[in-house]
């Protein structure tokens, strides 16, 4: 899931009515990234928990 879609989520979720503006060219700590930057890759072994499930049980009350 690239992050400009996982803020939107997050901030629908918080009902914070911002608009996220994602940026090709941005850096993440003075690195450039492209889309398998930040991702476990094809081994990765994944889970059945969805960010909203995470959200639900995580967020403050």
């Amino acid at each position: 899931m690239p992050i400009d879609d996982l803020a939107r989520r997050f901030l629908q979720l918080t009902q914070d009515d911002r608009k996220v503006v994602p940026d090709v060219n941005a850096r993440y700590f003075g690195a450039v990234l492209d889309d398998q930057s930040l991702t476990a890759g094809k081994t990765a072994r994944l889970g059945a928990i969805r960010f909203e499930d995470w959200f639900a049980q995580s967020a403050p009350r």
